[in-house]
């Protein structure tokens, strides 16, 4: 690896160039080697020395001046560093992959000897060491110290997963129930705790032990192990190489470059929070910037879409540029008019209604206008959730009306959900199970999160926080006449209403038998709507 370095000296590269060759040859040379092998720390430190002076000094041989921390610049840019690779990290990470793959596939040829050799009467998790091991399966057990970091149990029917002990609960740091198991409780494993009639908890039995339980159906199937840090639930070696990194770098933290861009957009990406100084503008323009920052958020939190937010992005690059190289003093005032201007010339280029089009179009919805009935002679169910990250409380609901509009029954249940599309999944399965229960062949189901249904009419991997709550549903539309169908959020009302109600807990107890006035008004509106 030195020796291909060695060869770029002379060539006066600049920073740019030197990072394309670093991340797309020189860190990928011991790949290989490092997905079998788990290499010294100090062998990997050296690799990171001639990767450091080369990038600081243009020769892998020459230290030269260091002006950041390595640390730092293994951060991915996203945190303000360069995404270089930390080698120690990612040797971990790939070990981690192979792990992954002896958990996963326990029949194949090379698992069976490790098995054989070094744990024949337990799994790859509960494996000790041994006294003579070797290097192969030390490399395997610092894999597996990443893994258990990250994996925790997917529970199915509960029948493997020990309640009190196992990592289970997405919504926890270490995934695992934090209090003791009290004596007499009677619940050593997950299925202990589930009524095997309506496959959810056994509320009146865990209330007085935990809190916070979600409602999420169990299906007669076996547990399963999931990676927690991706969406599909299976082990990828980059989510593993920043639990990784994270792991040890928790006392560090940086801010992503070009402060005033993510001060502006942060909370639009999902990035930082607002830096202490401006790197972007430089004296007292940006202080006065930053003091009439409120303005440009603003202009942002107008209508959320990637296209404006792109335009105004290239507006303060651009007076950012000519501050920088032709002195032209800021003025967020001014600058705010001329995102205004150009703003109004997109609009009558008839951009952002192209990008609607484009968005409505992508799945069949219902009408723009308001609710429709269904056809004469089926039921249509509307189901949503109300859901709060800081307190994990959601509340879901359904409303069964038929073809002429009339309400002719409901659901309503609060309860805990790691997140949005939980709750919202619990709600589809909540209509579900309202049409089940009046045994309809013939019902439309609608929803307003488009992913969602999606997942639900294809045959698409869901994410493992839904992926449950999607496979029951599935399995209870499958042999039906049943259409799960998205439609707009204005179309949904009256599930909406009902959800957030419930959530606020302002739902009378007698709210079917005495209507409340405003519930009475959606309905009316949705019925006078297809008039």
């Amino acid at each position: 690896m030195a020796a291909k370095m060695q060869g770029w000296k002379n060539h006066l590269l600049s920073h740019a160039g030197r990072e394309v060759l670093i991340k797309a040859i020189v860190q990928a040379i011991p790949s290989y080697a490092m997905a079998c092998f788990f290499f010294p720390q100090n062998f990997c430190q050296k690799m990171d020395a001639f990767i450091r002076n080369y990038w600081w000094k243009g020769d892998p041989g020459e230290r030269g001046i260091h002006w950041e921390k390595w640390t730092s610049m293994c951060m991915s840019k996203h945190e303000g560093g360069m995404g270089f690779r930390n080698f120690s990290h990612f040797n971990q990470a790939l070990l981690a992959r192979q792990g992954w793959r002896l958990i996963n596939s326990p029949n194949s040829s090379w698992a069976r000897m490790f098995k054989g050799i070094y744990y024949p009467h337990s799994d790859f998790l509960q494996a000790a060491r041994g006294a003579r091991a070797s290097w192969a399966w030390s490399s395997l057990l610092k894999g597996r110290e990443l893994l258990l970091k990250g994996c925790r149990w997917q529970i199915h029917n509960g029948l493997s997963v020990r309640f009190w002990d196992d990592r289970r609960i997405p919504t926890l740091t270490n995934f695992k129930v934090s209090s003791l198991q009290p004596p007499g409780s009677g619940i050593v494993t997950v299925s202990d705790a589930i009524d095997p009639v309506t496959k959810l908890w056994k509320v009146a039995v865990l209330r007085t032990l935990v809190s916070g339980l979600e409602t999420v159906p169990f299906i007669d199937k076996a547990d399963t192990l999931v990676w927690h840090h991706t969406k599909s639930g299976t082990y990828s070696v980059k989510s593993g190489y920043h639990l990784s990194r994270k792991s040890s770098d928790k006392h560090l933290s940086r801010q992503p470059s070009s402060s005033f861009f993510f001060e502006v957009f942060g909370d639009k990406f999902g990035t930082c929070k607002s830096p202490s100084k401006s790197a972007t503008f430089g004296g007292d323009p940006a202080r006065m910037s930053w003091q009439q920052r409120q303005i440009w958020r603003n202009v942002v939190t107008g209508k959320e879409t990637l296209s404006q937010s792109a335009l105004i992005g290239w507006y303060i690059w651009k007076i950012r540029n000519d501050f920088i190289f032709n002195s032209v003093p800021v003025n967020p005032s001014d600058t705010l008019q001329k995102i205004h201007h150009g703003w109004n010339e997109y609009f009558l280029q008839g951009g952002e209604e192209t990008i609607a089009a484009l968005a409505d179009n992508s799945m069949a919805v219902g009408s723009a206008s308001g609710w429709t009935p269904p056809l004469v002679g089926t039921i249509k169910v509307n189901c949503d959730a109300s859901f709060h990250r800081s307190s994990a409380k959601a509340s879901a609901a359904a409303i069964m009306r038929d073809s002429e509009g009339h309400f002719i029954d409901r659901v309503v249940t609060s309860f805990f959900s790691a997140s949005a599309p939980q709750a919202e999944a619990v709600a589809v399965r909540l209509a579900c199970r309202l049409v089940q229960m009046y045994g309809l062949s013939l019902a439309d189901i609608e929803n307003d999160n488009q992913e969602l249904i999606h997942l639900c009419v294809s045959e698409t991997v869901p994410p493992w926080e839904i992926k449950v709550a999607v496979a029951d549903i599935r399995s209870l539309a499958r042999d039906r006449a049943w259409k799960l169908l998205w439609t707009r959020r204005t179309n949904n009302s009256a599930a909406h209403w009902v959800a957030t109600a419930d959530y606020r807990s302002s739902l009378p107890a007698s709210w079917v038998t005495s209507v409340p006035l405003e519930f009475a008004s959606v309905l009316s509106h949705d019925e006078s709507a297809h008039l």
